[in-house]
């Protein structure tokens, strides 16, 4: 039996009225399940669907909620198309003056750590484990990896079959290069992996209270523009991905510095600890043995740079000259060596016979 139930004076503006505050309950009551839903999901990979694009921000369905891709989370060189799909990264789950709002990102490091995930088993199961992800998003990045296992090669574990496993993440990057170095815990050996695919003569590490400091890295001339890369993004992405700051320097322009500090006086000595790497610039001047030292010859430097040749037939000759009886000092050539400590080793060895610095009397007799 049916009965009409509805209240006297109840009209079509009344009814409109109730119909607009039920649906409002109900966008209400699924944007709080939304932010319960996805409020532990933050730092997750999710597929989103582009809907629309309102003033530069894009629109994605993900799942039965839709998430904003505002401008600055958007890729470089992205053009972003309806029902296109794309990974997404969710970075934020917030109310906004609309109500709950997901926000995702296409340019943040940790897009690239979770793609990684995805495709490379070894490191879903912690057999590898990477370490850190560095990023230019849309032109370039860095990631670094390491397996406690060490008959495990991590590089190539990412890398995958026929570079199978990369060239997926580089897909969904938008061919995006993407550089994968191994990890190392001292710091010279990482730094060096860092700033592949660049050959590193040298590194000198000056190593602060907080555990990182600056790295100077010796390169020879041919690599310079390797290591910097194109606009500074090599040695840039670099220095995120180890958390030193590296300064570049070619052989030839550390040599100079070191000898403009050699013959400078009051040069401050770097605070904190300075640990250094072996390399060629070791070989390039080399301090001569005991030996020859006591003999007072003069002897060069077996510089890698062809050093030229010094002749000490003028130097006695000279000191004949002058009538001196004994030599007028012991003299020996010397290079920069940038492990000795700048105040104390990288004084001249010069020896100067105090005899021989008194004036010979002249005998004007005849015998």
């Amino acid at each position: 039996m049916e009965r009409e139930v509805t209240p006297a004076g109840f009209g079509r503006i009344a009814a409109l009225t109730a119909k607009q505050v039920l649906m409002q309950k109900l966008r209400e009551a699924e944007r709080v399940q939304v932010v319960s839903e996805y409020s532990d999901k933050q730092g997750q990979l999710f597929r989103g669907v582009v809907q629309r694009v309102e003033r530069g921000d894009v629109i994605m369905q993900v799942g039965k909620a839709e998430a904003m891709l505002p401008r600055k989370e958007q890729a470089q060189g992205e053009a972003y198309r309806f029902g296109e799909t794309y990974f997404v990264f969710v970075v934020d789950v917030r109310q906004g003056y609309r109500g709950p709002s997901i926000i995702v990102s296409r340019t943040h490091p940790g897009l690239v750590r979770q793609l990684f995930t995805r495709e490379v088993p070894e490191i879903s199961d912690g057999i590898v484990e990477l370490k850190a992800v560095a990023r230019e998003a849309g032109q370039r990045s860095k990631i670094a990896v390491a397996a406690s296992n060490p008959d495990v090669d991590p590089v190539g574990a990412c890398v995958g079959p026929r570079g199978n496993r990369v060239a997926k993440v580089v897909a969904e990057l938008g061919n995006e290069k993407v550089d994968i170095v191994r990890w190392h815990e001292d710091p010279i050996v990482y730094i060096t992996n860092a700033l592949s695919p660049a050959q590193i003569s040298k590194v000198i590490l000056v190593e602060e209270e907080s555990g990182t400091g600056t790295a100077t890295v010796i390169v020879s001339e041919d690599q310079q523009s390797l290591a910097i890369g194109k606009q500074g993004q090599n040695v840039r992405l670099a220095a995120k991905l180890t958390g030193w700051r590296i300064d570049i320097r070619t052989e030839k322009q550390f040599a100079e510095e070191q000898a403009k500090k050699m013959f400078s006086q009051g040069t401050p000595v770097p605070a904190g600890n300075v640990r250094e790497s072996a390399g060629v610039l070791d070989e390039l001047f080399r301090v001569g043995d005991d030996q020859n030292a006591a003999q007072g010859a003069v002897s060069s430097g077996n510089a890698s740079n062809d050093a030229s040749e010094v002749e000490t037939d003028d130097i006695f000759a000279s000191a004949t000259e002058a009538g001196s009886a004994a030599p007028v000092a012991d003299v020996q050539l010397f290079a920069v060596d940038a492990s000795v400590d700048i105040a104390d080793d990288i004084v001249p060895d010069v020896t100067v016979d105090a005899e021989a610095e008194k004036e010979v009397p002249q005998n004007d007799g005849l015998a």
